[in-house]
């Protein structure tokens, strides 16, 4: 089966379509643009390159956070640009500082259908591999046993100095990610990385949705 991966913009506009909700951001074509959005916005920002088949974004340097000024902006808009990739536009956002980073995604098993995996996300998603998985859609109470399960659980309580997550957010997000490949049949996995929680909201800062290629997109 051949597929397609959606650029950050274009994942993240199928989701919210699909109910699922994501931070306040900005799609921009232009250095100008970008300053003036950044000063309504009002600084720390984050501004990152988005484009069809980028992967590794951080790795590849597309990913821009905490910019504390215009100067700064004008540096990370640039340094962007002359990364060699294909940039389509750049994405900023208001800069969310929580220390806590989770992964949630969707995966079409050939033989269970839509599996749901919730656990530890940022960098140490691949060196720990805290995870949990369930066959979606998943209830309430499915939600709440997949952050139960996790060994990294201790992080759902007061870290550093920052309140508790939202629990019953971070279940209520879950259950909507479940629902979105019976939504829609093209959807072949999902991949959101990282939600941070912050303050009473959980924000899902990046998001990569692979479809089937039917030869539409």
């Amino acid at each position: 089966m051949k597929t397609i991966a959606l650029s950050e913009y274009r994942s993240k506009e199928l989701l919210k379509s699909l109910g699922i909700e994501i931070p306040r951001e900005f799609f921009i074509k232009t250095e100008e643009e970008c300053l003036r959005v950044a000063k309504e916005v009002g600084y720390p920002v984050v501004l990152k390159g988005t484009g069809e088949g980028i992967a590794h974004k951080t790795e590849k340097g597309l990913v821009k956070v905490k910019i504390m000024d215009e100067e700064g902006l004008k540096r990370a808009y640039r340094e962007i640009l002359s990364s060699g990739e294909k940039i389509e536009g750049m994405l900023l956002q208001k800069f969310i500082p929580g220390k806590r980073e989770f992964i949630a995604g969707i995966v079409r098993d050939q033989q269970f259908g839509p599996v749901i995996m919730f656990g530890l996300g940022g960098i140490f998603t691949e060196v720990l591999k805290d995870v949990s998985f369930r066959i979606a859609p998943v209830e309430r109470v499915d939600a709440e046993e997949m952050i139960s399960e996790l060994k990294s659980a201790k992080l759902i309580d007061a870290f550093r100095g920052e309140k508790p997550v939202n629990k019953e957010k971070l279940i209520s997000h879950l259950v909507k990610l479940s629902e979105v490949p019976f939504k829609d049949e093209r959807i072949v996995e999902i991949d959101l990385n990282p939600i941070i929680p912050w303050e009473d909201e959980i924000y899902i800062v990046d998001a990569l949705v692979v479809l089937k290629d039917e030869g539409k997109n």
